[in-house]
């Protein structure tokens, strides 16, 4: 899959898509028994099936899959009619673990370092992801109106969250 492979990473890069989606679509096509540009609906069919009964993925992994397929069938090949019929597995729909006060600050308590402290609190209090803690910067702590500013979170989106004034002391503190 060479040379269709090298197209379907430009193909990623023109339209922007993250690092880590690029590997994670590269990663599924290069999983195909033939070359994709040989392969037709039912072809394409028989390998999702194939990997729901005999690989057992789940339901994320199988939609992972189908939207590299969706990616290489409509950008890079240009036939869309090859894969017009996914559709996306239904996934479980959990409610998160929600820890009690006393828990969280049993938590807090075990940890020594103002640093770490600093950041796991960031991340709970404010609901950021781990690497949108990691990329902020003293400019983006609006102390004067109580918010963060998070620039390029997920799908490059830029927002604003709310900060607490307990936060605030642990933020300056560090």
């Amino acid at each position: 899959m060479g040379k269709l492979h090298d197209r379907m990473q430009e193909d990623l890069l023109l339209k922007a898509y993250s690092p880590h989606t690029q590997r994670a679509y590269l990663g599924c096509a290069r999983h195909y028994l033939r070359s994709p540009e040989e392969m037709g609906e039912q072809e394409i069919r028989d390998f999702l099936l194939h990997l729901v009964r005999d690989r057992k993925a789940s339901p994320a992994t199988l939609s992972m899959y189908v939207n590299a397929l969706k990616f290489l069938y409509n950008v890079t090949l240009k036939r869309p009619e090859a894969v017009q019929g996914l559709a996306y597995p239904k996934r479980a729909k959990t409610l998160p673990v929600i820890l009690s006060p006393e828990e969280v600050l049993r938590i807090f308590a075990a940890i020594r370092s103002v640093k770490h402290k600093a950041i796991i609190a960031t991340a709970y209090a404010a609901g950021l992801r781990i690497s949108e803690v990691c990329a902020l910067r003293v400019p983006d702590i609006d102390s004067q109106r109580r918010r963060i500013h998070v620039r390029a979170g997920k799908g490059k989106k830029d927002r604003y969250v709310m900060l607490g004034e307990s936060l605030l002391d642990l933020l300056r503190q560090y």
